[in-house]
C-alpha cells in the first residue's frame, strides 16, 4: 500500500478523532461524570481531561505497535472493551447512589384547609471560621483535582481498548513510523477537540436542566445514570458476545 500524502491523512486523522468522539460510550462516560453543583466548568473540565488520557494512550500503544511492527490482538481489544463498559456501569450507578444518598423526600403541609406535598433534600452544612474563610491561595496553577484525574484514568482505558481501531487505519493509510506518529497526533488531538466541543454543547441543556425545577433535576440526574448503565452493559454484552465468535 502506497503511503498517502501528508495532507490526505492528516486531516483525516483530525476529522475522525472528532467523529471518535461522538461515540456513545464516549459520551456516556464524560456525561457520568458531570457535577452539578460544578456547572458547566465540570463537564468541559472533565471531558477534556478523559480526551488527554485517551489520546496518550493511542500515542503510547500504537506508537510502540507500529515501531516494533506488532499486531494488536482483537481478543485485548474486546477484553479492553469489555472492561470500560463496566467502567461506565459503574458510573452510572455512581450516579444513582448519590441520588439516593440525598435522601429526596415528600413534606406535607396544610394551609387554610389545604394539603399540597413538596420534594426536597437536605444539603449537608458546611461550616466555616473566620479565619478559614479568608485563607485561600492565589496560586495561577494547581494539580489536577481528583475528579479530573479520575476521568484521565477513564480515557486511558478508553484510549487502550480503541488502540487496535486506530491501528487498523494507521496500516490502511501509511506504511512511514514518522506519518503514522503524525496521523496518531491528529487524531488525539481531533478527540480532544470533538470532546471539547461536545461538553460545551452539552453542557447547556444539561446545566439548565439541573438548575431548573428540584423535580426536573432529579429526572435529569436519573437519566444520565440510567442511560449509562444502558450504554455500558450494551457495550460490554457486545464484547463478550465478539469475544465468544472468535472462541
Amino acid at each position: 500500500i502506497m503511503d498517502m500524502s501528508v495532507w490526505s491523512f492528516l486531516p483525516m486523522g483530525l476529522m475522525l478523532g472528532m467523529l471518535h468522539a461522538l461515540e456513545p460510550d464516549h459520551i456516556a462516560a464524560v456525561t457520568a461524570m458531570f457535577q452539578d453543583k460544578k456547572g458547566k466548568r465540570s463537564l468541559i473540565s472533565r471531558a477534556l481531561f478523559w480526551a488527554m488520557g485517551h489520546g496518550l494512550a493511542l500515542l503510547i500503544i500504537c506508537s510502540i505497535a507500529v515501531g516494533l511492527g506488532v499486531h494488536i490482538s482483537d481478543r485485548f481489544t474486546q477484553s479492553g472493551e469489555a472492561l470500560v463498559g463496566l467502567i461506565i456501569v459503574g458510573l452510572g450507578i455512581q450516579v444513582l447512589w448519590r441520588l439516593r444518598k440525598n435522601k429526596v423526600h415528600a413534606h406535607v403541609h396544610e394551609h387554610g384547609g389545604n394539603k399540597h406535598i413538596h420534594f426536597h433534600q437536605h444539603e449537608p452544612k458546611i461550616i466555616h471560621s473566620d479565619a478559614a474563610a479568608h485563607e485561600h491561595s492565589h496560586k495561577v496553577w494547581s494539580m489536577p483535582s481528583a475528579k479530573n484525574i479520575k476521568a484521565m484514568v477513564i480515557g486511558l482505558v478508553h484510549g487502550t481498548a480503541g488502540s487496535g481501531g486506530v491501528m487498523v487505519l494507521i496500516m490502511a493509510s501509511t506504511q512511514s513510523y514518522l506519518h503514522s506518529l503524525e496521523y496518531l497526533i491528529c487524531f488525539a488531538i481531533g478527540t480532544l477537540a470533538g470532546m471539547g466541543l461536545i461538553s460545551v454543547a452539552l453542557s447547556w441543556p444539561l446545566a439548565l436542566a439541573l438548575n431548573s425545577a428540584f423535580w426536573v433535576r432529579q429526572i435529569a440526574i436519573a437519566m444520565i445514570g440510567t442511560c449509562a448503565i444502558l450504554i455500558g452493559g450494551n457495550h460490554m454484552l457486545a464484547s463478550f458476545m465478539n469475544m465468544a465468535a472468535q472462541i
